[in-house]
C-alpha cells in the first residue's frame, strides 16, 4: 500500500512539473485575468504560476491565439516562460519571476505568426530568470525574438543566448534601465564574435552588466566581448555610437554606450526644438 501511494505521489509531482498554462484570451488582454488562460487539459481556467510553464502563441494547440498582445502590471510567477510569438508588455508594477530554468522569446512551433515575438520591459517593471543555471533564449527554432529594455530591469542568473540554434534574428535593445546577466552568447554554436550570426545586442541609454558567471576574469571576458563588439554583434546607438566596457571587481563587466558626435548633435537639436515648442 505504501509503495502504491509513493508511486502515486511521484506521478502527481511529475504531472504537476510538466503542466502548462497557455493563452486563449484573444488578440489582447491582461495577464492577471484568469479567464485568459487554460491549463494544458484545455478546460481549466487558471492564472500562470510557478507550478506551470506559461505559453503564448502555442501553435501546437488547436485553440491557441496567434500573436497575442499581453500586458502585465503586477507581481507574477511562472515556471518556464515561452513567448513563442506575440508581444508581452511588462508595465510599471510588473515583477515576473520564473523558476523553471530556460525561457524562450521567439520560437516557431507552427503558429500563424511564425514565431515572431517581442518582450517589452518598461519603466518600473522587472523580469527575473534567476534559477541556478537558468538562461534566456532570444530567437530559437526559426523564430525571431526581440527584448526591449525601456527603463525596466532584466535579471538573468546565467546565460542569454542571442539565437539559440538557428540563424534567425535575435535582438536585445537596452534603451534605458539595467540588464544584469551571467554570460552573453550571440549563438549557442558560435561562441566567438565573428559576425556569422544575426544576434545583436544594442545598447543606448541603459546599462548591461555581465557578472561573469563562467569565471573568465577581466582579461578573458574583455577579449571575448570585444570580439562581439568588433564583429558588430554588440553595438551602441544602433551602430551610431561606441560601446565602452569597464571591469568592476565584485560586479563584473559593465557595458555602456556613448553616442558619436553627430548623434549628440542631433540629440541636442531635438532637445532644443522640444524646448522651443514648450516655450511657444
Amino acid at each position: 500500500m505504501k509503495k502504491v501511494l509513493l508511486v502515486f505521489i511521484v506521478l502527481a509531482m511529475v504531472a504537476s512539473a510538466s503542466a502548462s498554462t497557455y493563452w486563449i484570451g484573444g488578440a489582447s488582454g491582461t495577464w492577471e485575468s484568469t479567464a485568459n488562460w487554460r491549463l494544458s487539459d484545455g478546460t481549466t481556467p487558471v492564472a500562470p504560476s510557478s507550478g506551470e510553464n506559461t505559453k503564448m502563441g502555442d501553435g501546437t494547440r488547436s485553440d491557441y491565439t496567434a500573436s497575442p498582445v499581453i500586458s502585465l502590471a503586477s507581481a507574477a510567477d511562472s515556471a518556464k516562460l515561452y513567448v513563442y510569438e506575440g508581444t508581452l508588455n511588462l508595465n510599471s508594477g510588473a515583477n515576473l519571476v520564473t523558476s523553471g530554468g530556460y525561457s524562450y522569446v521567439g520560437y516557431n512551433n507552427g503558429a500563424a505568426g511564425n514565431g515572431i515575438a517581442v518582450v517589452n520591459i518598461n519603466s518600473g517593471a522587472i523580469l527575473s530568470i534567476m534559477e541556478s543555471g537558468a538562461d534566456l533564449r532570444i530567437s530559437s527554432d526559426d523564430g525571431d525574438g526581440t527584448v526591449n529594455l525601456n527603463g525596466g530591469t532584466l535579471n538573468v542568473a546565467d546565460k542569454i543566448y542571442m539565437g539559440y540554434d538557428n540563424a534567425f534574428a535575435a535582438r536585445l535593445n537596452i534603451y534605458s534601465g539595467t540588464a544584469t546577466i551571467g554570460r552573453l552568447y550571440m549563438h549557442r554554436n558560435n561562441w566567438v564574435g565573428d559576425g556569422s550570426n544575426n544576434g545583436v545586442t544594442n545598447i543606448e541609454g541603459g546599462t548591461l552588466i555581465i557578472t561573469d558567471s563562467s569565471g573568465l576574469g577581466e582579461t578573458a571576458l574583455g577579449e571575448y566581448l570585444a570580439g562581439y563588439r568588433d564583429s558588430g554583434n554588440i553595438i551602441g546607438y544602433d551602430g551610431a555610437g561606441s560601446v565602452e566596457m569597464v571591469w568592476e571587481e565584485g560586479t563584473g563587466m559593465i557595458l555602456t554606450a556613448v553616442p558619436e558626435p553627430m548623434t549628440l548633435s542631433l540629440l541636442g537639436l531635438g532637445g532644443l526644438a522640444l524646448l522651443r515648442r514648450r516655450r511657444a
